[in-house]
């Protein structure tokens, strides 16, 4: 449920986080939290000069250590130091960088009497994502990929729609390795039943080209509810995964279209393995369907849906279908788009208008 009356009055805006070793991003932070009425950080054991920089700007700091270590522990204490008479709460972290407006735009759009408001994330590509909430009511959960939760009766609070938004500008030279240990480990023991907990551990071993893993993890993950995206998410990575073992895939793509039959993503993964696999009519009937479903706006889009992909690989089977006209008008599409393949992209066309060029004419 979304409310529409505005804030009245002013209303205090809290911004809080946690900390490891930051001292190269303090001052971005507090230039781009500067709007914000409280600041406060969680120090989970920084060496550098983090916590002398923030005290120094007035920022409230506290001091945890978490062993072993999970994110949701450390942001919990964060929001537990944030003052009681606070409105709304913002979580950002230190690799973050709100808009210049970002605060007057809280202050005009919150409504009164939300408690949990939608911002924009920036990462090249923007989606939503629910970092504002109330003061109270909130617990956080999960060791890693949190989030915090609502822990009030389901539906009994309200949503606020804001345009703010927040650029991620992550630091390339941290490691993030310790994410899959703490992955296995929570559906090993606390959340063996999670779907949320195996949805992230497939992508993790996806993202370290762990095929067999990949797949053994993918059949587990669609044992549990979780969202319909994630499921097609999960059956595209298992699709992937099989391909690169020299297998077919596609079981995994077809059935990643039964979960999300709307949304342009799996339609690209059966579109890909079929061309693999020469099913021509398969694949551009795949190709047409990802160009007419509407773009995505959730953590698993893949840009290359939108773009040049699937014009591409309508081009290819046009081709080998005899749609030589058909073919040309995908390719065009396709070579708008930079980077990547459209060397290959460029030259298939060129090659495509040579054979129209000389086909011989016909007369009536």
């Amino acid at each position: 449920m979304t409310s529409s009356k505005t804030h009245p009055n002013k209303i205090k805006v809290a911004t809080y986080a946690i900390a490891l070793n930051e001292e190269k991003h303090v001052a971005r932070w507090l230039a781009s939290t500067a709007g914000s009425d409280i600041r406060v950080v969680m120090d989970t054991g920084s060496t550098d000069k983090t916590v002398e920089l923030l005290e120094a700007a007035g920022v409230i700091v506290g001091h945890i250590k978490v062993v072993p270590w999970r994110f949701d522990t450390a942001r919990q204490a964060a929001l537990d130091l944030v003052p009681d008479d606070v409105d709304v709460c913002l979580v950002l972290d230190m690799d973050e960088v709100p808009e210049p407006n970002f605060y007057k735009k809280i202050q005009k759009q919150w409504v009164e009497g939300a408690h949990r408001g939608w911002i924009q994330i920036d990462t090249g590509f923007k989606w939503k994502v629910d970092r504002l909430h109330s003061r109270h009511g909130w617990k956080w959960k999960w060791p890693c990929h949190e989030v915090a939760m609502w822990q009030g009766k389901e539906g009994d609070y309200t949503f606020c729609d804001t345009t703010a938004v927040i650029k991620h500008e992550p630091d390339v030279t941290k490691s993030r390795g310790q994410y899959m240990t703490m992955l296995q480990n929570a559906v090993a023991d606390e959340f063996k039943d999670d779907a949320r907990m195996w949805t992230y551990l497939c992508r993790e071993y996806y993202f370290n080209n762990e095929w067999d893993k990949v797949i053994e993890t993918a059949e587990q993950a669609l044992k549990f509810d979780g969202f319909d995206y994630e499921l097609a998410a999960i059956c595209r990575w298992a699709g992937d995964a099989t391909k690169n073992l020299k297998m077919d895939a596609t079981a995994w793509f077809d059935r990643g279209v039964t979960y999300c039959p709307d949304q342009g993503e799996t339609w690209l993964g059966v579109a890909a393995e079929a061309l693999r696999t020469h099913k021509w009519a398969k694949a551009l009937d795949a190709a047409i369907k990802v160009i007419e479903c509407p773009k995505q706006q959730h953590y698993l889009h893949e840009p290359t849906a939108w773009s040049w992909k699937a014009y591409a690989i309508a081009m290819d089977c046009a081709y080998n279908l005899g749609f030589l006209d058909e073919a040309i008008a995908f390719g065009n599409e396709a070579s708008k788009a930079k980077g990547h393949e459209q060397e290959r992209i460029a030259r298939n066309l060129k090659f495509l208008k040579g054979l129209k060029a000389n086909a011989p004419r016909t007369s009536n």
